[in-house]
């Protein structure tokens, strides 16, 4: 039961990084600071800044982390398991932070489906390696 419930987990950890995936890629190659870009401070008045790309990077970076979790727990690896989400949690959090330094003070702010996708991202992936047992994986 607990190896069904973190595999679960894992995969709805997976999912969530597909939106973090999805937000670097669309701000980080597309849409960048287009129309509201101005001549003030900052990369983010720069279409042309390397932050762009770093922010599409950080997206790529915490989609893989989410597949690598669901792998590792698949394969019975814990340790390997919190690594890929200690990867995933910190890419996530340099990319929000980049796109908007004060997002956590405005959690209030946010609908019930936002922060409903905030909490699975964060405790998803944490319990998916708490209920995951050390041991031999399933033969392939």
């Amino acid at each position: 039961m607990a190896r069904g419930a973190s595999l679960l987990l894992a995969l709805a950890a997976w999912a969530c990084s597909s939106v973090a995936l999805l937000a670097g890629l669309l701000w980080g190659l597309g849409l960048k600071c287009d129309d509201s870009c101005s001549e003030g401070p900052g990369w983010g008045e720069d279409p042309d800044a390397w932050q762009w790309n770093g922010l599409a990077a950080l997206g790529v970076l915490t989609f893989l982390a989410g597949g690598a979790l669901f792998l590792f727990v698949w394969r019975w690896r814990p340790i390997l398991a919190a690594g890929a989400v200690l990867v995933g949690l910190v890419a996530v959090g340099v990319m929000t932070s980049a796109f908007s330094s004060e997002w956590l003070d405005h959690l209030d702010r946010r609908s019930p489906g936002e922060l409903l996708l905030i909490g699975t991202g964060i405790f998803a992936p944490i319990l998916a390696v708490l209920l995951t047992v050390p041991g031999r994986p399933i033969p392939d």
